[in-house]
């Protein structure tokens, strides 16, 4: 099984190229594949199962199983993506490394949600002053890419529209710099990061996030592990691992940041792994590169059906599907596109704490009620 799952994730890795969009040679390796993995499985549960959770091992722990196809015949005749019967159409999804950790995860939520302070804090930097973007690392910085260039144009509307939706906070552009993440990130129950994202899946340690540079200068690795006195604008997974994030959620809105070393027994050695040791008992996380159009989109109404009361792993196949919908033209309805983030650890309802503008309107009917009382004590004062 092991070469067909290397095929089929190489087909969902890469952007399709348009003349050579084969819905057919696609159906028959996603069925296949459903066959193999999923079929007997599903086949004992009963009728009205809505939702699964996947515990996936080894190399399928960086499938998103929502991209499988249930066998039929009308299969053979389908002639766009978007027509599939995909997985996803029927299931709400959502993983975990092992049974353990997503029975930790759960636990974790509760302290979680008694630490949070706001609702939504997102990050969305900007890379044009990016130290040595052209010399230091030519042949990362090519394959680093939501859509192919240094910079993000979807990255800031994306933070922008999801905090008016969670009336929370956007940090963008220059001011989305590691070490205001490191300062503010615990105070929210959510915290977005839409940016680049390094792999090294040679050593999981160094994998990183790459935020916006900032004028504070300390000693720190760069991509190749080295100390570097240098900008403080890259956030390394071993730099995570030390943290405490109590958040709620961390939404990964990068490249690969699913992804990285597999080690028996112990799963990933992923930007989400070192999340959930910190403290953060759910995160949405992408297996491949991602298409920035595509995911702000997509982002963007994960947020509108969170905000509804929906699940995780609910508002994020809603997501996904309206998307897959709504698409366009054929190109963009291939699983590439919409398929690459999925939810890991607790995906239950997230009870986000009061907003911030219902934090002053209860402060002022409070100060209100005060007046108040502060009034009748005088008036009775004043009649003695």
């Amino acid at each position: 099984m092991d070469s067909r799952l290397n095929t089929f994730q190489n087909q969902l890795q890469a952007p399709p190229d348009p003349d050579m969009l084969d819905v057919l040679a696609y159906n028959e390796l996603a069925t296949e594949l459903y066959r193999l993995l999923l079929e007997k499985p599903l086949s004992n549960l009963p009728a009205d199962i809505q939702s699964l959770v996947i515990v996936p091992d080894g190399k399928l722990a960086q499938l998103n199983f929502g991209t499988l196809v249930k066998p039929g015949p009308s299969n053979e005749t389908v002639s766009r993506f978007s027509q599939l019967p995909y997985v996803i159409k029927d299931y709400d999804l959502h993983y975990a490394a092992s049974a353990n950790l997503w029975v930790e995860s759960i636990k974790q939520t509760s302290e979680a949600n008694n630490h949070a302070r706001y609702a939504f804090g997102g990050f969305a930097p900007a890379y044009d002053s990016l130290p040595g973007k052209e010399e230091r690392w030519p042949d990362m910085l090519a394959s680093l890419v939501r859509a192919g260039e240094v910079q993000l144009p979807g990255a800031e509307k994306e933070v922008q529209e999801i905090a008016e939706i969670m009336d929370g906070d956007a940090w963008l552009g220059a001011e989305a710099t590691a070490s205001r993440f490191r300062e503010k990130a615990p105070e929210y129950s959510v915290v977005q990061l839409t940016m680049h994202a390094l792999l090294d899946d040679q050593e999981s340690l160094n994998s990183c996030l790459v935020f916006s540079p900032s004028t504070e200068t300390r000693t720190e690795r760069d991509t190749t592990g080295s100390n570097n006195s240098k900008t403080d604008y890259l956030l390394y997974a071993s730099d995570i691992y030390s943290m405490q994030l109590p958040n709620r959620m961390a939404v990964l809105s990068a490249c690969n940041t699913g992804r990285g070393q597999i080690k028996k027994g112990e799963g990933v050695m992923s930007l989400s792994r070192a999340f959930m040791y910190a403290g953060c008992p759910t995160q949405t996380i992408s297996l491949w590169n991602v298409s920035d159009l595509a995911s702000s989109t997509i982002m963007v109404q994960f947020y509108e059906y969170l905000a509804d009361g929906l699940s995780v792993d609910a508002s994020l196949r809603n997501a996904q599907l309206h998307y897959l919908n709504n698409s366009g033209h054929p190109v963009y309805s291939h699983p590439y596109y919409w398929a690459s983030f999925i939810t890991i650890g607790d995906s239950s309802p997230i009870a986000f704490r009061e907003s911030r503008a219902i934090t002053v309107i209860a402060f002022g009917l409070g100060l209100l009620l005060v007046m108040g009382i502060g009034i009748v004590l005088y008036k009775k004062q004043m009649k003695k």
